[in-house]
């Protein structure tokens, strides 16, 4: 049985998001210094290399529109299903995925960079004296604090280096932190 065009589309969308931020975030000067630099390469791979961020904006691009062409929709007394095609497992999204698949395409995780900005949006994004904003590595994610003259010490928001949800935690020492964050991400008591 093929996955609902709903779920498929929320797989993809979420790929093709990671892909486009991969490419996006990409320093362009630092490729054509590394490929300028790489006198062992053939002219056909430092080429590729040269042009693969763009490449890669375009060929996301392109998949993104066929995910806005085959999104599902809810018709009137009927299951969720695939705009285009008006099928619950959508053809044209279970090649797209099967080729992702097959290429091991993923999602990437959220970076150190990534953490503190999503962090600094959560603490600053809502007006006020901007705040200083610290992240820390603790393995399963990032933990981040705003330091505010009030609360030396306030609240943790540990940013998921899988997924990039955000959670908030109180104040607990780092190993602590660690242990929980692990727990919490395993479901364990």
């Amino acid at each position: 049985m093929k996955p609902p065009a709903a779920d498929l589309h929320a797989r993809l969308h979420a790929r093709v998001c990671s892909a486009l931020l991969a490419a996006m975030r990409a320093d362009v000067t630092a490729i054509d210094t590394v490929a300028g630099l790489a006198t062992d390469l053939d002219p056909h791979t430092a080429g590729f290399l040269r042009e693969s961020r763009r490449l890669v904006l375009a060929c996301a691009a392109a998949v993104s529109s066929v995910l806005d062409v085959h999104r599902p929709t809810t018709a009137p007394d009927a299951p969720r299903v695939c705009r285009e095609c008006g099928t619950g497992g959508c053809r044209t999204l279970n090649a797209v995925l099967t080729v992702l698949d097959a290429y091991a395409a993923g999602p990437a995780g959220i970076d150190r960079a990534e953490a503190w900005r999503r962090a600094d949006r959560f603490f600053n994004g809502r007006g006020g004296p901007p705040l200083p904003v610290a992240v820390e590595d603790i393995g399963d994610g990032f933990a981040a604090r705003a330091f505010t003259p009030s609360e030396p010490t306030g609240p943790l928001l540990v940013v998921d280096r899988r997924t990039g949800r955000l959670t908030r935690w109180p104040p607990m020492p780092r190993e602590t932190l660690i242990a929980h964050y692990r727990h919490h991400r395993t479901g364990l008591p």
